[in-house]
């Protein structure tokens, strides 16, 4: 899973069967449970397909999902100002955000996968 910064549950799975092989699916998604409530990783989804995929990176930042070939990617330099409107207006100290955009990546817009 080296590299794989937004990955899904299979793949998730997979990558934990090849350091221990008896791991199940349902572990994945009982520790990925565990995980969201404490904050430690993100859902973001379901893409195009239906397959969410899991952030690990949980400092704010926007998302941008590709609906056609599924790449997601980071934006952390954006700041929409949000964040202190939304503290302004609900008087809640918050302690993340997630946003998430879903879109057609120029790769895919090249490739006339737009239609």
């Amino acid at each position: 899973m080296a590299g794989k910064k937004h990955p899904t549950v299979q793949e998730i799975f997979e990558a934990a069967r090849q350091h221990h092989p008896g791991v199940s699916l349902a572990t994945v998604y009982n520790t990925l449970t565990v995980l969201k409530e404490r904050g430690l990783v993100y859902e973001l989804g379901p893409d195009a397909a239906g397959a969410v995929h899991y952030e690990l990176d949980v400092d704010t930042h926007v998302n941008v999902i590709c609906i056609r070939c599924k790449q997601v990617i980071d934006l952390h330099h954006i700041s929409t100002g949000l964040e202190e409107m939304v503290q302004a207006e609900t008087g809640y100290q918050l302690v993340g955000a997630q946003m998430l955009y879903y879109g057609i990546c120029p790769s895919c817009a090249r490739d006339g996968a737009a239609d």
